[in-house]
């Protein structure tokens, strides 16, 4: 059990990474329009993560090592997701956090295909999308973690 605890950690810290990488690829000069002189180091950048359910003992492990990273660099975490199970249920998650103008999302996909239109909304509006445990179709997403 402790083996697979640190696997979940280290599996959320390499996905958190992965995004934070590819957020700061991005390009995007909004650091300078906010008067914080594009510092870098991660502050203020926003994580959601989407799990395909919420009170899942996988999940809350691989989130929860996910959360301290982002802490860790000063970032603004969020975990949202639906009770049970759903693409569809995801998929408000999704279009939420883009409305949010959230700058990553890292969500372990309910359905390969089903989330692909709410993503492709969330990548269009520069957010960075990881996908781990569960892959989308891989025109869908920035990268995918698998365990």
């Amino acid at each position: 059990m402790k083996f697979q605890n640190r696997r979940l950690a280290s599996l959320a810290a390499v996905t958190l990474v992965a995004s934070l990488a590819l957020t700061a690829c991005g390009g995007d000069d909004s650091s300078s329009a906010n008067g914080d002189g594009g510092s870098g180091g991660g502050d203020g950048t926003t994580v959601t993560f989407i799990p395909k359910n919420l009170g899942n003992a996988y999940f809350d492990t691989s989130n929860a090592g996910g959360k301290k990273a982002v802490e860790e660099f000063g970032g603004s975490y969020e975990e949202v997701g639906p009770a049970e199970g759903s693409p569809d249920g995801q998929v408000t998650y999704i279009n939420t956090a883009t409305q949010q103008g959230r700058d990553a999302l890292v969500i372990s996909a309910n359905d390969p295909d089903a989330l692909c239109d709410a993503i492709g909304e969330a990548r269009d509006a520069d957010i960075k999308v990881v996908t781990y445990d569960a892959d989308t179709n891989p025109d869908c997403r920035d990268l995918f973690i698998n365990q």
